[in-house]
């Protein structure tokens, strides 16, 4: 995984109908998965933010009857 900079990574769908660039992203329940911080958990450790615009509507794709995309992301050091 990269330390700092850009890479991709597999995202899933949380309650958004659309992830935007800068969001940031949180581990989730699906294995290998990342997922939107909506603010609901207490405590999350951000690993990445999202780096493009994700229309859920568009992606056809599921794992775990969720929907998920590969997207480009930024990694660094952050503080929520």
């Amino acid at each position: 995984m990269a330390a700092v900079g850009n890479g991709d990574m597999w995202v899933v769908q949380g309650e958004e109908e659309v992830l935007e660039a800068g969001e940031y992203l949180i581990s989730s329940n699906t294995t290998g998965h990342a997922v939107r911080d909506a603010g609901m958990h207490p405590v999350s450790n951000i690993v990445a933010r999202v780096a493009e615009r994700v229309e859920w509507d568009s992606i056809h794709t599921e794992v775990g009857g969720k929907k998920h995309a590969r997207v480009s992301v930024t990694f660094g050091t952050f503080a929520r």
